[in-house]
């Protein structure tokens, strides 16, 4: 029965269709048998941070010293300093966990894609299309802030 199982799509409960190797159907069945259902319970996850906590508070405090600084530079800062830096992704999660985030007091910031006239500046992206009769197609989109109506 176990082989059975394990030779047949399941659905799990994000909606995929997945298999299970006949080793986990297994492994299941003498969990269940030696503490029920509790024992297929999975426990939860125990994360220990990796990255001292002396580390984020000096990325901390060079962001506070000038809140301009982007995670990118203040990475750079800390390999310089001290060797070794969390990645950039790290120092950004810590900076919003941090009330970090963003330039305070300077309202008037843009985007760097800030456009002084209409259509000057263009934007475009690619996507993977269906395959009609067995050929890849592609859909390419672009656009302006000012496409119709314009008077420039």
């Amino acid at each position: 029965m176990a082989q059975e199982l394990a030779d047949k799509e399941h659905t799990d409960p994000f909606g995929r269709q997945v298999r299970v190797s006949r080793g986990t159907v297994d492994r299941w069945t003498r969990d269940y048998r030696r503490g029920g259902f509790a024992a297929l319970v999975p426990e939860p996850r125990k994360a220990v941070p990796r990255t001292p906590p002396e580390v984020l508070e000096l990325a901390a405090a060079l962001k506070r010293e000038n809140p301009a600084r982007t995670a990118a530079q203040i990475q750079r800062i800390l390999r310089t300093t001290q060797g070794w830096s969390p990645t950039e992704r790290t120092l950004q999660r810590h900076f919003v966990t941090a009330g970090l985030t963003g330039i305070s007091g300077d309202k008037g910031v843009f985007g760097r894609f800030e456009a002084t006239r209409g259509n000057e500046l263009w934007t475009g992206d690619a996507l993977h299309g269906p395959k009609i009769g067995g050929r890849k197609t592609y859909l390419f989109a672009f656009r302006s802030r000012c496409l119709t109506g314009c008077d420039h």
